[in-house]
């Protein structure tokens, strides 16, 4: 899998300053929005908060993975 460089993929300045949203035909969002924060620095942020509990990016992570492969 090509991983995509946020930063010159997603947000480019045209000439008039408006952000260009450049959309790869298969994107990943699942990886775009919870492994990327999960392995760059953000694992044991809360990513949500649900009644009394909070979810860390890092569990969130593992949750999805975990849905991903069917439950295992």
């Amino acid at each position: 899998m090509k991983t995509i460089d946020i930063d010159q993929t997603c947000l480019r300045m045209d000439s008039q300053g408006f952000y260009r949203l450049d959309i790869p035909e298969k994107l990943n969002m699942a990886r775009l929005m919870v492994d990327f924060r999960a392995e760059h620095g953000r694992a044991q942020d809360v990513a949500i908060y649900h009644e009394d509990r909070k979810i860390t990016c890092q569990e969130l992570k593992d949750l999805t993975d975990r849905f991903a492969k069917g439950g295992e």
